[in-house]
């Protein structure tokens, strides 16, 4: 199917990241493929009938996921560059409504789970080490798995406490404050284990891998932070929920919703409302103490007592 590489072309001028454009070409292979045992191989003869019934293979439409929506609006995408560029006269999903997103969430832990999991992942082995300083840095300041394994020692001011996100999601660079027991944690990581897991690798990045001195993925986040909860007999949690967890306390501390978004990196504050998850007994409690009319009632009291 002719014209994927002039729309993977406009993807890399519009800065889109490496993943993200290798993640549009293995789905525009696939819905070649498709296409081609439908008997369409030109893309102007693409019809409704082919694109909805890819669209249909992806995930039936009461069973839909997060990446199959997410697949859906990449195909969206890709007709609508198409049809701006006067390759096809008119978008065969142009109309179409996808179905709703699944209301799943990472879960929030509570702060005394949060200290517990800090606790227990003592940092008495080099995992451990590593895995203590990815679970301090993605607490301390509401991290992505991508920032952490994108972080580079230069990225670290250990002095001014600030870390330098280059080209994170949306990919904008911005500093973030980082806490100084997560900044001790990865001081301790960088001196005592990772020149033993480097194997003679020169590079920047923080975090590498055990076995190769590579930088690791995000599925080697994801490995290094569970192995580490396995080994302190703790149960796995998902990297994400430190980032929802961190935003949530941050909210019950005292902290405003613009300065989270700020930290989180968003643009927009319904973004950040999707992480801010805070329990019915929590909100009532939070609401009982700080709402005015609390303070109004309070200080009538006085008066009242004071009369008397």
């Amino acid at each position: 199917m002719s014209h994927v590489d002039a729309f993977l072309k406009h993807l890399t001028e519009r800065q889109f990241r490496y993943a993200t454009i290798a993640a549009y070409r293995s789905l525009l292979e696939r819905f070649t493929d498709y296409c081609i045992q439908c008997g369409v191989s030109d893309v102007a003869a693409i019809g409704r009938k082919e694109a909805r019934g890819f669209i249909e293979a992806l995930a039936p439409r009461d069973r839909m996921t997060l990446a199959g929506l997410r697949s859906i609006s990449r195909i969206c995408t890709y007709f609508r560059f198409l049809e701006q560029q006067g390759l096809i006269f008119e978008s065969p999903l142009r109309g179409y409504v996808p179905p709703e997103a699944p209301k799943t969430h990472y879960a929030v832990l509570t702060e005394k789970e949060m200290m517990d999991i800090l606790a227990h992942v003592s940092g008495t082995g080099r995992l451990s080490v590593k895995g203590r300083a990815m679970l301090e840095l993605a607490y301390s300041s509401a991290l992505r798995p991508r920032e952490l394994y994108n972080l580079k020692r230069s990225d670290i001011d250990f002095g001014k406490e600030l870390l330098f996100l280059e080209l994170s999601k949306g990919g904008k660079d911005r500093l973030v404050p980082v806490g100084r027991q997560a900044l001790s944690w990865v001081r301790r990581y960088i001196g005592e284990v990772r020149p033993r897991y480097l194997k003679g690798k020169f590079h920047g990045y923080v975090f590498v891998s055990h076995k190769t001195g590579e930088p690791l993925t995000v599925y080697g986040i994801r490995w290094a932070i569970q192995e580490s909860l396995r080994r302190a007999g703790l149960p796995p949690i998902k990297t994400y929920s430190l980032r929802g967890s961190a935003a949530t306390h941050l909210l019950l501390r005292g902290m405003g919703a613009l300065p989270i978004s700020k930290l989180l990196g968003h643009q927009s504050i319904r973004t950040t409302l999707y992480y801010l998850r805070i329990p019915l007994l929590e909100l009532r409690k939070e609401l009982s103490l700080k709402h005015p009319r609390r303070r109004m009632e309070e200080s009538l009291k006085k008066e009242k007592g004071q009369r008397r």
